[in-house]
């Protein structure tokens, strides 16, 4: 989320998220896109919750996604997530899912260089590009990103 970084968050693929088959149902990639996307703001001092209570929260309107590998149940994979574009008034965030050894490092969550990701294309399970765009928690129309919001991502 903030410029250069890449936000991560390991999960394990559990009974309530697959159909029949065993297999991560589809809307439940967007779900786990979703849980990076809140990890990766929370991470950067941008709880939703704090945010819709002070007036602005976040839409989506948008999205591109690709659907590359199944994910089974039981498997350990991680929620990448990085900013793409930001303005004033919509963010642009990459999601993509690997599994979690591609991913060297203790931790649950965090950012880590977006540089020091080496792994190759073939191993992408999953890729999105979401648009959020800014609005009133009371209209629900677009307004500029909070000064918080815009200070602790970077947005010039």
């Amino acid at each position: 989320m903030i410029a250069n970084k890449t936000h991560f968050l390991k999960q394990e693929i559990t009974y309530d998220l697959i159909d029949m088959s065993g297999v991560l149902h589809h809307p439940n990639y967007l779900v786990l896109s979703e849980r990076g996307r809140t990890a990766a703001l929370e991470n950067a001092g941008l709880a939703y919750q704090e945010m819709w209570s002070n007036g602005n929260g976040l839409a989506v309107f948008d999205i591109h996604c690709q659907y590359l590998k199944p994910i089974l149940m039981g498997q350990k994979v991680t929620v990448l997530t990085r900013s793409l574009q930001l303005s004033k008034v919509i963010i642009e965030l990459e999601h993509r899912i690997i599994p979690t050894e591609l991913i060297h490092t203790a931790s649950q969550m965090g950012f880590v260089d977006t540089h020091s990701l080496q792994f190759s294309k073939k191993k992408i399970i999953f890729s999105a590009i979401v648009k959020l765009v800014s609005v009133s928690a009371d209209t629900l129309k677009p307004i500029r990103f909070s000064e918080k919001f815009i200070q602790a991502l970077n947005i010039t």
